[in-house]
Parts: C-alpha cells; structure tokens; sequence
C-alpha cells in the first residue's frame, strides 16, 4: 500500500525562504537559488553567511567529508 505524508511548506535551510519549488538534499531542504550557490562549489564551512545554526552545522559536517 502506498503511504501518504503531508507535505508542509518548509523554509530554505540558508535563506529562511518558502518558494513553491524546493530542492532537497539529503535532510536539507534549499530554495533553487541557494541550491545553485551551494552545489556549484566544493563544502567549506569558512566563509558561510547564514543565520541558520543548522545550515552552519550541515555544511561543516558535509565539508569534513
């Protein structure tokens, strides 16, 4: 049987913005144009400019790969 989720609108892990299309990655959820920043460079967690604890906290995780 298929399972069903309700799906609520989530805020962009670096920006804090809700648009109606999401990326997600893994547990983060990006809008498309921090997806964009973030996906065309290599993880470093110098230098990243977000309120967010969690996104600091996922970016240095990501970068220690």
């Amino acid at each position: 049987m298929a399972k069903v989720k309700q799906i609520e609108p989530i805020q962009c892990l670096k920006c804090g913005e809700t648009h109606p299309k999401m990326m997600q990655v893994g547990p983060m959820i990006f809008c498309g144009v921090c997806f964009k920043i973030e996906f065309n460079k290599n993880f470093d967690a110098t230098g990243v400019d977000s309120k967010s604890k969690t996104y600091r906290y996922w970016i240095k995780k990501y970068s220690e790969k």
